[in-house]
């Protein structure tokens, strides 16, 4: 009998154990989603806030390939920014690429360097030129 009320007690304890903590998790969680609660992801074209600072085209590389810096003017942290590139035969658009830059922090700037599949990077001739430019992002919006 002893070891039956033993037993009872023991199962008590860590159902009653378990429970609490059950109760403290949930409880943190609706905290920690009460505050940092997500709005919104806003996609927004031709963002304002980034810019490319600089770029140049990476020589000898198996794919066209250009190393750049964007900076973000704004307060705003930005997940992504869609860069694109367009690659000119003289006068003549031969391609088009697109890429992400993930994560660009508030009021800095941010390296990056994008290849271009299916477009050589070697002996190009001299009449190839490219433009740049970021055409989307992407931020969240914290509440």
């Amino acid at each position: 009998m002893k070891n039956l009320l033993k037993n009872m007690a023991v199962s008590f304890a860590t159902g009653a154990s378990f429970t609490a903590g059950v109760v403290v998790v949930m409880v943190a969680y609706q905290i920690a989603k009460d505050h940092w609660a997500v709005s919104e992801t806003s996609w927004i074209k031709d963002p304002q806030e980034l810019s490319i600072a600089s770029h140049e085209l990476v020589p000898d590389q198996n794919t066209f390939t250009v190393r750049g810096v964007i900076t973000n003017k704004g307060d705003n942290v930005w997940n992504l920014a869609t860069v694109e590139i367009r690659i000119f035969a003289g006068q003549v658009l031969v391609n088009v690429c697109n890429d992400d830059v993930w994560e660009i922090s508030a009021n800095s700037d941010r390296d990056f360097e994008l290849s271009c599949r299916g477009a050589g990077g070697r002996n190009l001739p001299d009449n190839i030129s490219y433009q740049i430019e970021i055409t989307h992002g992407s931020r969240v919006n914290w509440q």
